[in-house]
């Protein structure tokens, strides 16, 4: 009796009858032409790359949520290198009890003062302006706009800080215009760019400063400077953001604010005219925090 043996058919030779690779899309096709092309050799190299590929997937994938979990601590420890006046970290703010403010004092024509010290006093309601072009005898003041004299001496706003060390200056905000309030900060001018300096110093960095949205006309604007330790600094304003014409609805206003000859609209309401005063409401400087966590600190925090 004859035995029975099954039979295994031969794996199929060359490209005619390989069966394609796993996987699907334009891999899959490909994985196909190299098979039909190389044979058995295309068949390894197909095989090989099937897992390179998973596995560069996997690694992106975890690459990506690695990424995604460090974005806060690397932000973080780029703010600690490169503070803003957002992010203010690694730094603290030098008490305006150990400034002095030194410049020009800007007297309106209705003989209100706009003297230095108003940029460390806390109130964003009082501004310093430097001092302006004068108004031509044939032009009424009403108006000109806002112009800063030419001179720097005119404009120039000297920051110095008490005792005989020097502070470790990391970092320059402002308050532009005067900010108490919505109606006085458009009324007003705010300063545009201005240049600002260290004591001693040859180097100057200038910076345009913003006219910002009512709900954030308080916000601190950075003024870019040589940072490092010095004596005092030097802040001097270039031209100005001109005041705008407002219309109130306030009786307080309207009656009170006569100095700006108001233009009637209606019985409750008036026109105000724009001033050309313009400065910056306050400075706040900052140094290097001594005390300030470094990066293994930092690290360490985070992770344990």
């Amino acid at each position: 009796m004859a035995s029975s043996q099954a039979v295994v058919a031969p794996p199929p030779q060359g490209g005619g009858g390989g069966s394609p690779p796993n996987g699907r899309g334009p891999f899959r096709k490909a994985g196909r032409w190299i098979v039909s092309i190389l044979g058995k050799a295309g068949r390894w190299i197909v095989s090989i790359l099937g897992k390179f590929l998973i596995e560069a997937l996997l690694i992106g994938v975890g690459a990506g949520i690695i990424l995604a979990f460090m974005a806060p601590v690397i932000s973080e420890n780029i703010a600690y290198v490169n503070p803003t006046c957002d992010q203010p970290l690694g730094v603290q703010v030098i008490p305006s009890t150990d400034i002095e403010a030194h410049g020009p004092t800007y007297v309106d024509e209705d003989d209100d003062d706009y003297p230095p010290d108003f940029v460390l006093d806390g109130d964003p309601g009082s501004m310093w302006a430097p001092l302006q072009v004068p108004v031509p005898e044939e032009e009424e003041a009403e108006e000109r706009l806002a112009v800063f004299s030419e001179e720097e001496a005119d404009r120039r706003l000297t920051l110095e800080f008490a005792g005989e060390e020097e502070r470790d200056v990391a970092l320059v905000c402002v308050v532009n215009g005067l900010a108490i309030e919505p109606w006085r900060y458009r009324n007003f001018g705010r300063v545009k760019n201005i240049a600002a300096w260290p004591d001693g110093s040859s180097t100057r960095q200038e910076s345009t400063l913003k006219t910002l949205d009512d709900g954030e006309m308080q916000n601190l604007q950075q003024v870019e400077i040589d940072a490092g330790p010095m004596r005092s600094i030097h802040l001097a304003p270039i031209d100005a953001y001109h005041g705008e014409i407002v219309e109130s609805f306030d009786p307080d206003v309207c009656e009170t604010r006569g100095i700006y000859e108001y233009l009637e609209r209606d019985p409750n309401g008036c026109v105000i005219r724009p001033t050309r005063n313009a400065g910056l409401a306050e400075v706040i400087v900052f140094e290097v925090d001594p005390e300030a966590p470094g990066l293994l600190e930092r690290l360490w925090s985070t992770f344990f």
